[in-house]
């Protein structure tokens, strides 16, 4: 739900190609610097933190800040009747609609009228907001803080982003904000939001960052890499800046998660790195393009993280790899997980699809793969994102399978023939193991494995028949894994699951 501006969420809220980051601290956690002492955590430094005098930084921005006004036409077509029962409609269209008897022929259009806010990049007139503020709007309106007033034309708009780029149309010289380092930033570090909450002209609020690699759900927004911050965010101050205290822009404030609608502390805005790279390419009219790995990730849990082998849940588990990709040509495998991309550590695997975006096509990058349990480089240029999803080449047809289930870890299972390929609409030469059945109290069970799945993979090796499943779980159990980890395909998607093995 958007309001005056602002893409509210509710309690529940929890957006490369995949083409395929997080901009985490490399720093310990505080848990684990808790683990490895016995003593409390204390800092020399603690009590004397001193509070930023902001008005000298408020005072210099203030002429870049801008409120951003729209206008929409939408066409009046008896809204209310939507309110009535369906009866009710019908009278109301009968007697008041364009030709009853009470009505005035059509109704007129009605405009519709919203706020938001934006800051100028360049000395030109270049604006940047975000794109819910704008879309779909007739006419643009700047407003500057001693009230002048100007039109503005859009030059381009990144729904993927939620960013759009305005032109202020005037020949004269403008008073602009410069980009930071969001990468730089810390979580803990001051930082100062700037919009026209509730329609109260340059407002500014003072906060810090909360966090940093958000992600959040029900939005529109292919790319979520947010600052989260404290700092009061409102109905208003979509697409204003979030600065530093250098007064650099390191993100743009772009949601909330609030019950009420107002600022409950908890805001989200677009890291500047992300934003520049679009914008740049916005303003100048064109189209964005992003890069291109050509792979299909999934997140790690805890489950998986113990059929790899890890500690701890951390990368980007690779399903899928296009062959004709940038990361087929340079040997990214099924089963590989991606633990950095370009230099970036990536911990979490949202991360990647963001970290891969930003960089352009045609650009020599680095990932670093686990596979089998050692670390491998990998060297490959991106390609474009493509505009759609790529088809998988058709596989050689393969012999009819016709084997009765047996039971594996609680999952009775059989091979696939041609007729189950058919009916999953997979490749004549698709190889894996049908789930005919799952015992309700097995780990399988508790691990989402369901009738109808088709395990094809397990531990990173290809599924064709019930004695591969077997071998896998007896190497599993003999390397003292503490899960099996098993590629299923689910409703025509590739997901890794960990299968908890016992003890």
């Amino acid at each position: 739900m958007r309001s005056a501006g602002l893409a509210l969420f509710g309690a529940m809220c929890v957006l490369a190609g995949m083409a395929v980051g997080g901009l985490l601290d490399s720093t310990r956690s505080t848990e684990a610097i808790a683990r490895s002492s016995t003593e409390p955590i204390t800092l020399p430094e603690a009590g004397t933190i001193a509070v930023p005098d902001f008005s000298v930084l408020a005072e210099k921005v203030k002429p870049a800040v801008v409120n951003i006004s729209t206008t929409r036409t939408r066409k009046n077509d008896g809204g209310v009747e939507q309110q009535l029962p369906a009866p009710w409609n019908e009278l109301l269209r009968r007697y008041f609609g364009p030709n009853g008897p009470g009505g005035g022929g059509r109704p007129a259009p009605r405009q519709q009228n919203s706020l938001g806010s934006g800051f100028l990049v360049s000395a030109d007139g270049i604006v940047v907001t975000n794109n819910h503020v704008v879309e779909g709007a007739d006419e643009i309106q700047v407003v500057f803080e001693d009230e002048k007033s100007y039109d503005a034309e859009v030059l381009g708009t990144d729904e993927d982003t939620d960013l759009a780029v305005l032109k202020i149309v005037s020949d004269e010289p403008f008073e602009y904000l410069a980009f930071g380092d969001s990468d730089a930033m810390k979580v803990g570090q001051w930082v100062l939001a700037v919009g026209q909450p509730f329609g109260l002209n340059h407002t500014f609020t003072s906060g810090i960052v909360s966090a940093k690699g958000r992600t959040i759900g029900g939005r529109d927004v292919r790319y979520q890499d947010f600052i989260q911050t404290d700092a009061s965010i409102n109905p208003g101050n979509s697409g204003g800046p979030l600065l530093n205290l250098k007064g650099q822009v390191i993100g743009v404030n772009t949601a909330i998660f609030s019950r009420t609608g107002q600022s409950a502390g908890i805001g989200f805005a677009i890291p500047s790195n992300l934003a520049a790279f679009v914008i740049d390419q916005l303003k100048s009219g064109k189209k964005v393009v992003r890069g291109y790995l050509g792979v299909r990730i999934q997140g790690v849990d805890e489950d998986i993280a113990a059929g790899l082998g890890l500690d701890s849940p951390r990368g980007a588990l690779v399903t899928h790899v296009f062959g004709d990709s940038p990361a087929g040509k340079a040997g990214v495998k099924v089963g590989d997980l991606i633990t950095s991309f370009n230099g970036h550590e990536i911990r979490h695997f949202q991360e990647l699809p963001v970290r891969v975006s930003t960089v352009p096509p045609g650009t020599k990058v680095g990932i670093v793969v686990l596979r089998d349990g050692k670390e491998i480089e990998l060297d490959m240029k991106l390609a474009a994102l493509p505009d759609g999803d790529e088809d998988l080449d058709d596989n050689a047809a393969g012999e009819d399978d016709v084997d009765d289930p047996e039971n594996v870890l609680g999952i009775a299972v059989r091979p696939l023939n041609n007729q189950d390929r058919d009916n999953l609409e997979l490749d004549r030469g698709t190889k894996g193991l049908i789930v005919q059945g799952v015992e309700p109290d097995s780990a399988a069970f508790a691990a989402g494995i369901r009738g109808g799945q088709v395990l094809l993979r397990a531990n990173g090796s290809e599924l064709d028949s019930v004695d591969d499943l077997e071998d896998a779980l007896k190497a599993a159990r003999k390397a003292d894994k503490k899960a099996l980890l098993l590629l299923v395909r689910v409703n025509g998607q590739d997901r890794f699951v960990g299968v908890e093995l016992d003890d």
